[in-house]
C-alpha cells in the first residue's frame, strides 16, 4: 500500500471524524438503538415475569439489570452443601400463591416441621413448649385483627412484659422489614394466603421460581451490570428513551420499570423526564422499605441441637443485659447506650446445609450493621452466640460467611415494602394501585408501566406479589401489542 494511499485513507477517517463532533458541538453522539418493543427495567421476579410472558408472545423485549445476577431480592447462592438465599426465602401460603401454584407438581416445595427455642442473654433456654406457645402468641397478635381472644396465662404475660417485648418487636419489623414498629399501620391492605407461610425449597433456593419461569427464555436478553440513568418520555412520540450510565441510548414503545420502592424514593427526580406526577410521587414518599439483614454461617462441624425439628433459637435479651451490653462490647455502633447486638434476631437452621446457620438483624441498627467491616460483624455475631448458647454448647468459629446488604445497595435500598400510617391516608385508590398507574401518551396508551412487589395491591412485600405484578404489565402491552 502506497504512502500517498494511507495518507488520504487516514485523511478521509479524520474529516468524518470531525464532522460528527462539529455536530454534536463537541460531544460525541452514541447510537440510539431502537431494535426493541419493550425495555425492562430490573430482572427481579417482577422483570423476569413480565420478559417471559411478553416473550412468549413473540414481543422482543430487552432486560437491563444494574446488579451482577438475576433475580433482585432473589438472590440465591451456593453455599456449604447446598444453595442458600440472602433474599426472600420461604414461599408464604398455598392458596391465592402464584409461586406455589406454578412450583407444586415439581416435589421441589418442602413443609418443615419447625420447632422454636428460645435462649436467654443470661444463659438459660427457654422449654419448646413454652417456646411455642409464646410464638403462638405473637402471630395471634401480629394478624390484621391485632387482637387475641383467650386469656393470657399471668406466667406468660410477665415473661412477656419483661423479656419477650424486645422479641416481639424484632418479630414485627422481621415481618414488615421497618426499621421501628412505629413505621408501619396497624392495618393494612395486605393479604396472607392461606396454608403453609414456611415452605421451603429444600436447599435449591428460591432461585428455582425464576429457572421455572426462564425456561424457554433466552437469558442474553438479560444485560447484567447495566446502569439506567434516565428514561425520558414525550407524550407526542411513540417512543421511551432509556440513557444508561455509559451513555448508550435505547428506545422503545413501551419500558417496564421494576426496580424497588427504595430506588423510586432515591431516585425518581434523578430518573423521569419529565418528573413523575404528583400522585405518583406522593404515593412514593408516603409507602415504607426498611431492611432486614442475614448473615450465613458455615462451621467446620455441627454443633449445635440435631434434632430433626429443630429450626434454630430466637434470642431474647433481658432488660438488664440490654442496659448494660453498651459497656460489656464496645464494638461497633450504638445509640441511647443501646449496642447494635441488640437487634440480632436469632439464628436458624438452614434447609439441607447441616453445617450453616443463618443470623438475622432487624430494627434501626441494619443500616450500621451492613457497611461496619466483616471482622467486627464476625466478633459481635461470635460474643453474642457465646453470651446465649455457651453454657449449653462448645460454640465454634465459623470457617466462612456471606451477607446480605439490601439496604446499602444502591440498585436495592431496601428488602421489602409496607403501608404506613401516612400511605393509608391515600384511598381510592390506594398508594400501591397509584403506584403501579402506568404513564400515558397523548393517545392514552401506555408507554412507562410500573411493576415489583410494592405496586401490588394486596400481597406487596411478597415474591408471588412481584410476579403477578410483572404478569400484570405484561398482559396490559399484549393486549395493546396483539390487538
Amino acid at each position: 500500500m502506497s504512502s500517498a494511499f494511507k495518507f488520504k485513507n487516514f485523511t478521509s477517517k479524520l474529516l468524518a471524524f470531525l464532522l460528527i463532533l462539529s455536530s454534536s458541538h463537541g460531544a460525541y453522539v452514541p447510537k440510539v438503538n431502537s431494535d426493541t418493543d419493550v425495555i425492562i427495567i430490573g430482572a427481579g421476579p417482577a422483570g423476569v415475569a413480565a420478559a417471559t410472558k411478553l416473550d412468549q408472545q413473540g414481543i422482543n423485549v430487552k432486560v437491563f439489570e444494574a446488579n451482577e445476577w438475576i433475580g433482585g431480592r432473589v438472590h440465591s447462592i451456593k453455599f456449604g452443601d447446598a444453595w442458600v438465599d440472602l433474599g426472600a426465602e420461604w414461599c408464604h401460603g398455598e392458596k391465592e400463591n402464584i409461586v406455589f401454584d406454578l412450583m407444586k407438581e415439581s416435589q421441589v416445595l418442602q413443609h418443615p416441621n419447625y420447632t422454636f427455642e428460645m435462649a436467654v442473654s443470661d444463659g438459660h433456654i427457654v422449654d419448646e413448649e413454652f417456646s411455642t406457645q409464646l410464638f403462638t402468641i405473637f402471630d395471634e397478635l401480629f394478624t390484621p385483627d391485632g387482637a387475641r381472644n383467650s386469656t393470657v396465662e399471668d406466667s406468660v404475660g410477665t415473661y412477656f412484659t419483661k423479656w419477650a417485648y424486645h422479641t416481639f418487636n424484632l418479630y414485627v419489623l422481621s415481618s414488615e422489614g421497618a426499621f421501628s414498629w412505629f413505621e408501619p399501620a396497624a392495618l393494612s391492605d395486605y393479604k396472607d394466603c392461606d396454608g403453609d407461610h414456611a415452605i421451603t425449597w429444600n436447599g435449591l433456593g428460591y432461585k428455582t421460581i425464576l429457572d421455572k419461569l426462564m425456561a424457554n427464555f433466552d437469558q442474553k436478553k438479560i444485560n447484567l451490570l447495566t446502569v439506567v440513568k434516565q428514561i425520558t418520555f414525550d407524550e407526542d412520540k411513540d417512543q421511551v428513551t432509556v440513557l444508561l450510565a455509559t451513555g448508550e441510548k435505547h428506545t422503545a414503545k413501551h419500558v417496564i420499570f421494576t426496580p424497588s420502592l427504595g430506588v423510586l424514593k432515591h431516585d425518581h427526580k434523578s430518573l423521569f423526564q419529565p418528573p413523575l406526577p404528583q400522585r405518583k410521587v406522593e404515593a412514593i414518599e408516603a409507602l415504607g422499605i426498611g431492611a432486614v439483614m442475614k448473615v450465613m454461617l458455615h462451621f467446620p462441624e455441627h454443633w449445635w441441637a440435631t434434632n430433626g425439628s429443630f429450626s434454630g433459637y430466637s434470642f431474647v435479651w433481658t432488660q438488664e443485659d440490654r442496659d448494660t451490653l453498651a459497656t460489656q462490647y464496645r464494638k461497633g455502633p450504638y445509640r441511647n447506650n443501646l449496642s447494635w447486638l441488640t437487634n440480632f434476631m436469632g439464628m436458624y437452621r438452614v434447609e439441607q446445609n447441616p453445617k450453616v446457620l443463618s443470623c438475622w438483624f432487624t430494627g434501626e441498627f441494619v443500616p450500621e450493621i451492613e457497611t461496619m467491616s466483616d471482622d467486627i460483624l464476625l466478633d459481635g455475631i461470635n460474643f453474642t452466640i457465646n453470651k446465649f448458647l455457651g453454657k449449653k454448647y462448645n460454640v465454634q468459629q465459623p470457617d466462612d460467611f456471606r451477607k446480605s446488604a439490601w439496604y446499602s445497595n444502591e440498585f436495592v435500598r431496601g428488602t421489602y415494602s409496607y403501608q404506613t400510617l401516612a400511605s393509608r391516608k391515600i384511598q381510592n385508590p390506594s398508594a400501591n394501585v397509584i403506584l403501579s398507574q402506568p404513564i400515558l401518551n397523548k393517545d392514552n396508551i401506555p408507554r412507562i408501566l410500573f411493576a415489583g412487589e410494592a405496586t401490588h395491591p394486596r400481597f406487596y412485600s411478597t415474591v408471588h406479589g412481584a410476579i403477578e405484578s410483572g404478569f400484570r404489565e405484561a398482559d396490559r402491552l399484549i393486549e395493546i401489542i396483539k390487538h
